[in-house]
């Protein structure tokens, strides 16, 4: 059972990522291309309960080919500027 919900995220609505294999950078890509306006993510193993928590990360891109993108804290405080040069 989690020890906290997590009802005002920065980037509704919560995607979820059950994998035992790490997540590929195609896969976030796809998820931010979707999200535009920002992705809450959650990546968690396929084992346990339904309702567990996992590792977070709200992202928003602030470009369309995903050069530039920022991290977020559940405060919606900004933490990091991912840049990425082609």
């Amino acid at each position: 059972m989690p020890k906290k919900k997590f009802e005002d995220i920065p980037f509704p609505a919560l995607v979820s990522i059950d994998t035992d294999t790490p997540v590929s950078v195609d896969q976030v890509s796809n998820i931010l291309r979707e999200r535009q306006k920002g992705a809450s993510i959650c990546i968690r193993s396929t084992q346990g309960h339904t309702n567990r928590g996992g590792y977070f990360f709200h992202v928003l891109p602030r470009d369309n080919d995903l050069s530039k993108c920022e991290l977020y804290n559940f405060e919606k405080t900004l933490v990091a500027t991912l840049l990425h040069y082609l």
